[in-house]
């Protein structure tokens, strides 16, 4: 099954924001900075004069206001990333073909070739099918480009069903 399509900036932003929060290191890093900001802003919400609940409340402001400054800049650095690498082999036309042996991926700079022994996990959004070669880096193809939801169902079905037959096989 072979499929054509373009990839944006807001496809390869998008993918960001999907991949990201479900990376491991991401997730460790996170927890641990979680940790760590909730245990300093809560000694320093602690040792104000008022209520419990007042103190309660200017930690959960201090905690809202640090996680939003640190969302805006993992956001900003993942756009100017994106923006400023051009992500010339990922921006532009693509055409994507699922094979009995793989996955080949052609754009006009070049030309990727992926067993299914090779795909480590395949995933369906609303906007797209992510075939991930790596925790961290997929093929994105976006649901819009195919005519209907079954073509898009039957791409889908089809790499599953591939993947997993690939798994099982020694």
């Amino acid at each position: 099954m072979r499929i054509v399509y373009q990839n944006t900036f807001l496809d390869v932003f998008s993918f960001h924001i999907y991949a990201l929060p479900r990376q491991r290191a991401m997730q460790i890093m996170a927890l641990v900075i979680g940790l760590f900001l909730g245990h300093t802003l809560w000694s320093a919400a602690r040792n104000l004069e008022g209520t419990v609940g007042m103190k309660v409340f200017v930690f959960a402001v201090m905690t809202s206001l640090v996680f939003a400054a640190i969302l805006a800049m993992v956001l900003g650095s993942t756009a100017l990333s994106v923006f400023f690498n051009r992500s010339r082999h990922i921006l532009g036309e693509h055409s994507i073909c699922l094979t009995e042996e793989g996955v080949v991926e052609s754009t006009p700079l070049g030309r990727q070739e992926t067993t299914w022994g090779g795909i480590h996990h395949i995933a369906r959004t609303r906007r797209f099918i992510l075939l991930f070669i790596t925790p961290a880096s997929a093929h994105l193809v976006p649901t819009r480009a195919f005519a209907n939801s079954q073509d898009a169902d039957r791409f889908f079905e089809l790499a599953k069903r591939s993947s997993l037959t690939a798994q099982v096989q020694p």
